[in-house]
């Protein structure tokens, strides 16, 4: 069941939580122009990869540095 109401209603809006919905979605949306290979091309440059990460084995590099990917991984799924 959802919930449709609360006994202790919030006294403001959620921006943060807007925003990161907001986000996901642009994110999506624009993943669907992309095609195949661009589809991949963004998730192998963005997506977090642990070989990377910890540099257990010889990896392309990505767009960013291995840490930000941790951010831009909550955005992306590659399967």
């Amino acid at each position: 069941m959802l919930p449709l109401k609360d006994s202790n209603p919030a006294q403001r809006v959620p921006f943060i939580t807007v925003l990161i919905i907001a986000v996901n979605i642009a994110v999506f949306v624009s993943e669907l122009s992309l095609g195949m290979e661009g589809i991949q091309t963004l998730i192998s440059s963005f997506a977090l990869v642990p070989a990377r990460m910890f540099g257990t084995r010889d990896v392309v590099a990505g767009v960013l540095p291995p840490a930000a990917t941790i951010l831009t991984a909550m955005f992306l799924h590659g399967g």
